[in-house]
């Protein structure tokens, strides 16, 4: 399950990880979670944005939901930080079989 995957179809994510789980669930509360699950929806909710932490952002303008766009690091990070995630990536996680990590 990735990010990108999600943005692709997040109604399909959600569905595997109910079936991963073993979990029966409604269309209706499929729906929902969904709905949910929504960029607008989690980006105003102060629980998944870490407002309600006291001094776990230092920035106040910072928000943990940023712009819910597949690819948006690039306008943020520098192509040697790129580059530096990029080889800690590959240095200090272990992949499993073979999975590719996209980042678009």
């Amino acid at each position: 399950l990735t990010f990108e995957d999600m943005v692709e179809d997040l109604k399909r994510e959600v569905l595997k990880i109910a079936q991963f789980l073993d979990i029966e669930c409604s269309d209706e509360k499929i729906e929902s979670v969904v709905s949910s699950s929504m960029f607008d929806s989690m980006s105003k909710n102060p629980k998944v944005n870490y407002s309600w932490r006291d001094g776990a952002v230092k920035d106040p303008n910072s928000k943990f939901i940023r712009k819910g766009k597949v690819g948006s690091w690039q306008d943020e990070l520098t192509k040697e930080q790129s580059e530096q995630v990029d080889q800690l990536t590959k240095d200090l996680l272990e992949i499993p079989f073979g999975i590719k990590i996209r980042d678009t």
